[in-house]
């Protein structure tokens, strides 16, 4: 599986979901691990997710804590290698 990650805007444009927002140091080492600890995600540490059936469904992340509404939001997810 390849780390995608994806500018999709900025937070005020976050899509009209129930997200469930973390910045606590011991759920977002959780959702890091869930991808594999890639140093790409170092510099993220504000997650909003959705969850399903304990699996994390969708996963966005702005860099640093303070959400201004302003600071770009960012889709990762994987892919299939060769995608």
């Amino acid at each position: 599986m390849k780390l995608k990650i994806e500018q999709i805007g900025t937070i005020e444009e976050i899509p009209d979901k129930n997200y469930v927002i973390t910045i606590d140091p011991q759920d977002i080492e959780v959702i890091k691990e869930g991808f594999g600890n890639p140093p790409e995600l170092d510099e993220f540490d504000c997650f909003f997710i959705i969850t399903e059936n304990g699996e994390h469904k969708e996963v966005l992340a702005i860099k640093r804590c303070i959400p201004w509404m302003w600071k770009n939001l960012y889709r990762i997810s994987q892919e299939e290698e060769g995608e």
